[in-house]
This record gives C-alpha cells, sequence and structure tokens, in this order.
C-alpha cells in the first residue's frame, strides 16, 4: 500500500507478509530511496531488496 502526503513531498509504502515463510521484494525503481521503517529499527540503505520474516510488516517513509 502506498500513501503519499497532500503536498507530495512525503510518502509510506506500507508492506506486510501474510505467510508463515520469509519473503523477499524489489522497491520500484520510481521509488526515491533510503526509507526508514517507522515500526523497527531496520536500518535504510540504498538497497531495493527487502526480506520480511513471516508475519511481518514494515512501514516505509520517504521522500518523494
Amino acid at each position: 500500500i502506498e500513501q503519499v502526503s497532500s503536498d507530495d513531498t512525503q510518502r509510506i509504502l506500507a508492506v506486510h507478509n501474510f505467510s508463515d515463510e520469509e519473503v523477499s521484494f524489489s522497491i520500484p525503481e520510481d521509488i526515491t530511496l533510503p526509507l526508514n521503517d517507522l515500526l523497527s529499527t531496520y536500518v535504510p540503505d540504498e538497497t531495493r531488496t527487502i526480506s520480511l520474516e513471516p508475519y511481518q510488516m514494515m512501514w516505509l517513509k520517504g521522500n518523494i
């Protein structure tokens, strides 16, 4: 799920793993890095591939 601020300067990308297995995904190229997770101690970097543990979720906030 992607939500953009009303002034189009920030976005939150909410990703959820509803399975009982680890899942990896790639952040689309049109999303500017770095992103900071609002729910954990995830350390942002320039990697576009993220792995989620079973039932984990991340709310990734960044600038547009």
